[in-house]
């Protein structure tokens, strides 16, 4: 076969996954021996190529050959191509020239000397061993990325400075400087010289909270960089991130806000430079050094997104249920998304988010992955089963698409990844930034979830942790009418708790009210500054929660339990709540039984009342149903299938197929809700099978569980209560742990309840002691959050808690819940001396307290007063005691 002319090459194309530490290594060791194993996430380019008589054709490349096929030159790149194409004919020429070519480039080849990036308790590279870390030490974000690396998926070089980094703040420079140094190693560029590394730093947290922590991109640029920046990029791309990262700046400083807005992605060159003169000097008059020291800059940044982190924790903690953590830093080699026209930054969802069939594509056109985020740039939306529909105009994603289904079995999810292209006329590269878990409308979760199921992807116990009760309700609650929106008058911001939920109620402010509208049958919503654990009795009765402080843990559990809309944190949008009013920023006034109505997918609080449209789900399964043969009723059937299916895994589920706590306090809580019978009968049936799992779990809950486990536990048989608490203290006096400790006061709020007479004849003194402890304490806690409310618990956390809870004021009323206690004959006095030395003082005041005379608690004389008392007896069937009986 004759030699393939290089100038026969009338064009060509490559596309690939994004070239890391890992591909780089990969390089060498495939050059090195071509039986190396390929990693999941490996997957190697492609060259697509025009001839000049017409045909086309591709090769897979090696990644050796990717940096002399790309080059700048073309006549140079070209003929690389065309010696690849005929070595690969069998052209013995051809190869010894190709192996000539290569040894010119022993980088490419050759194992480096440089030496590995180091792991630190406050630095961890992208190198290290996700086994090693957790969530807790190096964030949900940074731990999906390190497993992601390590997989092989293109994901751009990075490193965690840890959460300790941030708890050791004094020394947050030599961190971040060290933090650096190990990208600089891993990236073979270095920060503000030479090949100038720029990376985007990311603050991140153990939980997955979209939206709320800070992200900083193009950090390291300086004035004296950006020449060499314009060498690596181009002038207008280069000039693009550099205004990217004054625009950062001043916004940091709250300096030149009009400046600030001003940078839009279509900006003219001259433009861009105008912008960058002006915020220049800005910068300058402010702090010089931030833009001629890239360290400085970075550590600038850096304690902008501790700031940013400390002036949102409640919200952050409210959100994660309570759970108290501190943030990690990720700095990730900056993808240049702005390097040319073509190049594009966007999210790619495994499945359609509205319809969950399909892949869902939104891209943007050379800007940055921010100004999509934060809608100050258009994106284009594309939807395909196919991938070849995009093959031409998204090469970079049609290349990584294959890695979806493996992606989604790894995560038993369905995955929402966001991503940058990094791109020239002739080349495109995918960069895997980030993937979640995707959100996905009730409709989506329903027929996406149980594909996968019937496809062998998940377990049923993962189908009822992915399909939530808010999808559920989606599917059958009325929805507002789009058209609607126009005419409905918006009212305030505020953070929605569930995705796309939406209801219109008339709103009250103090839980008596509530309930009363409710049996009215009202629609409901609850709207209060803060709330308690005791207010979810109300919660859980109606149909939309407002909070005005972002410390709202019992509410976001609520909300995610049983799928009621709810909106946090509008006292920071101007809200306030007085005289029987909800006030907005502008002075505008909400009365108590007005109606309002909450879109959580538009984040928006509005006056009114909504119009909403019938589930057409419902209506189709009672018959009522689209054209014969359309489209629609194609979608109805498929979601119909999927719905009775779901139906049909739950009812199945029985107390030997539940694993864990959660499962059970979910189906309690939603699936089984309304029907009481099946709900007792499935926990006391999982009780029996797991009551060791049933101790621990409770032992290990936090203040956001307090909801669910106490509707589980109430439907407990008195016999495996009492079961529970003998096992649970038995604990308590073996650890020495309690209130906090011990399931964060859990134990105290099962014991909120009066119990009869023979609960409290089942227990020893010590027991007894033990109980009327955790009682003291659940009940300090409620002191605690009444007098200071949800926001400095979870901010103090253990310190408050364990040390620093008020004294209770102790007085006869304060102990009528216990009464039953007294009653029982329990011997008082030696539960009195039986109490440990680590128990709560107050304790033993209160056991004191019970072994005073009846007169002390009732008025033997008033009938109002010992009424009680003889309600009580009634009810245990024990004789009325004397006044001056102990």
């Amino acid at each position: 076969m004759e030699p393939l002319p290089a100038s026969e090459i009338r064009d060509f194309r490559v596309r690939g996954n994004y070239f890391n530490q890992h591909s780089r290594r990969f390089r060498k060791e495939r050059y090195s021996s071509a039986n190396s194993e390929q990693p999941p996430g490996y997957r190697p380019p492609v060259v697509e190529f025009d001839l000049e008589e017409g045909a086309t054709g591709s090769i897979v490349a090696s990644e050796v050959d990717i940096p002399l096929l790309c080059q700048a030159d073309f006549h140079r790149a070209r003929a690389h191509l065309a010696l690849i194409l005929n070595a690969r004919r069998g052209d013995p020429d051809a190869g010894a020239q190709l192996t000539a070519a290569l040894r010119q480039y022993p980088w490419l080849t050759e194992p480096t000397d440089q030496p590995a990036p180091a792991e630190t308790p406050f630095v961890v590279p992208c190198t290290a061993s996700p086994e090693a870390h957790s969530s807790r030490d190096i964030s949900q974000k940074g731990l999906t990325l390190l497993k992601l690396a390590q997989q092989g998926y293109p994901v751009p070089d990075f490193v965690v400075v840890t959460a300790d980094a941030y708890n050791d703040r004094g020394n947050l420079e030599r961190h971040l400087a060290d933090g650096i140094a190990q990208l600089e190693i891993l990236t073979l560029q270095s920060i503000g010289r030479g090949d100038p590394l720029v990376f985007a730093l990311r603050c991140a947290t153990p939980h997955y909270i979209p939206g709320v922590m800070d992200t900083f991109l193009n950090v390291g640029i300086t004035e004296g960089s950006l020449p060499c920046l314009a060498k690596m990029y181009g002038d207008v791309p280069a000039h693009k991130m550099f205004l990217n990262t004054l625009r950062n700046l001043c916004h940091a400083l709250d300096q030149a806000p009009a400046l600030v807005k001003a940078v839009t992605p279509d900006l003219r060159p001259e433009e861009i430079a105008r912008l960058i003169d002006r915020m220049s000097e800005v910068v300058r008059t402010s702090d010089r050094r931030l833009i001629e020291d890239s360290l400085y800059q970075a550590v600038f940044f850096a304690r902008e997104a501790y700031k940013h982190f400390d002036e949102n924790h409640d919200l952050v903690a409210a959100l994660a249920r309570g759970s108290d953590h501190s943030p990690s830093l990720i700095l990730q080699k900056m993808v240049c998304t702005v390097r040319h026209e073509i190049a594009y930054a966007g999210v790619l969802s495994s499945r359609h988010t509205r319809t969950g069939v399909g892949v869902e594509l939104q891209t943007a056109r050379n800007i940055f992955g921010e100004e999509m985020m934060t809608g100050t740039a258009e994106f284009k939306t594309t939807v395909f089963e196919n991938p070849e529909a995009v093959k031409d105009t998204f090469p970079a994603v049609y290349h990584f698409v294959p890695h979806l289904a493996e992606l989604e079995r790894e995560f038993e999810s369905p995955v929402t990844i966001e991503f940058a292209v990094e791109a020239t006329r002739r080349d495109q590269w995918f960069a895997l930034l980030q993937l979640n878990e995707t959100g996905m409308s009730g409709r989506a979760a329903l027929v996406s979830v149980v594909d996968m199921h019937k496809a062998g992807a998940i377990s049923r116990k993962r189908v009822t942790d992915l399909i939530r009760p808010y999808h559920l309700k989606q599917l059958t609650s009325d929805t507002i009418d789009q058209d609607n929106f126009s005419t409905l008058k918006m009212y305030s911001p505020g953070i929605a708790v569930l995705p796309r939920s939406a209801v219109s109620a008339r709103v009250y402010f103090t839980g008596d009210a509530a309930l009363r509208a409710k049996a009215r049958d009202e629609k409901v919503c609850l709207c209060k500054k803060s709330f308690v654990p005791t207010d979810t009795v109300v919660m859980r009765e109606v149909d939309a929660i407002l909070s005005l402080t972002s410390a709202a843990v019992h509410v976001v559990t609520i909300c995610q339990s049983l799928g009621i809309p709810a909106l946090l944190n509008l006292e920071k949008y101007g809200m306030t709540l007085r005289d029987g009013c909800l006030t907005n920023a502008s002075g505008a006034t909400v009365r108590e039984g007005d109606w309002i109505t909450i879109s959580s997918r538009r984040n928006l609080l509005f006056e009114g009342q909504a119009r909403f449209t019938p589930a057409r789900l419902l209506r189709y399964m009672k018959g009522e149903h689209p054209e014969q043969g359309s489209e629609e009723e194609r979608e109805f059937a498929a979601i119909a299938y999927a719905y009775r299916y779901y139906q049909q895994l739950v009812r199945g589920l029985t107390a030997d197929k539940i694993s864990s706590l959660n499962e059970v306090t979910r189906l309690v809580n939603f699936e089984l809700r309304g029907n009481s019978d099946d709900a007792r009968q499935l926990v006391n049936g999982w009780f029996d099978e797991r009551e060791s799992v049933y101790t621990e779990e409770v032992l290990r809950s936090d203040i956001g569980d307090h909801l669910g486990q106490s509707n589980v536990f109430e439907m407990l048989t008195l016999d495996r209560k009492v079961r529970f608490f003998k096992a649970a203290l038995a604990r308590c006096a073996r650890e020495h742990i309690s209130g906090y400790e011990a399931g964060a006061f859990m134990i105290g709020r099962f014991l909120a309840l009066r119990y009869p007479v023979a609960f409290w004849r089942s227990f020893n003194p010590l027991e007894v002691a033990l109980l009327v402890n955790e009682w003291v304490l659940f009940e300090k806690y409620l002191q605690l959050l009444h007098n200071v409310g949800e926001r400095k618990v979870l901010k103090t956390r253990k310190q408050i808690l364990k040390d620093g809870l008020d004294q209770l004021s102790l007085h006869p009323g304060f102990v009528h819940s216990l009464m039953t206690l007294k009653l029982s004959g329990a011997p008082l006095g030696e539960a009195r001396a039986a109490l440990p030395e680590w128990c709560d003082p107050q304790s033993a005041r209160v056991l004191e307290l019970l072994q005073q005379p009846y007169d002390v608690f009732y008025n033997f004389r008033a009938e109002w007063s010992v009424g009680e008392l003889k309600k009580i007896c009634e009810t245990e069937g024990l004789p009325l005691p004397q006044p001056v009986d102990v």
